[in-house]
């Protein structure tokens, strides 16, 4: 299953953060949720707070998940 297009840039939907058993557990209100991402400077929330991505990339140790 593919959530999200190339277009993304790896963006992820808050929707799907927040039902996440911890999340949800935490909070359902979506606005908050938000809120508190826009506090964090290692994300960035879309405009809309449709969307959430990090705002500097995972660093690649080079390891090769197909001989794990």
């Amino acid at each position: 299953m593919r959530i999200l297009g190339p277009e993304a840039a790896g963006a992820v939907p808050i929707v799907v953060i927040a039902a996440f058993p911890r999340m949800a557990m935490l909070t359902e209100d979506l606005k908050r949720v938000v809120r508190v991402m826009r506090t964090m400077d290692v994300l960035c929330v879309s405009e809309d707070g449709a969307t959430v991505r990090r705002t500097t990339p995972l660093i690649d140790f080079g390891f090769d998940s197909s001989t794990c």
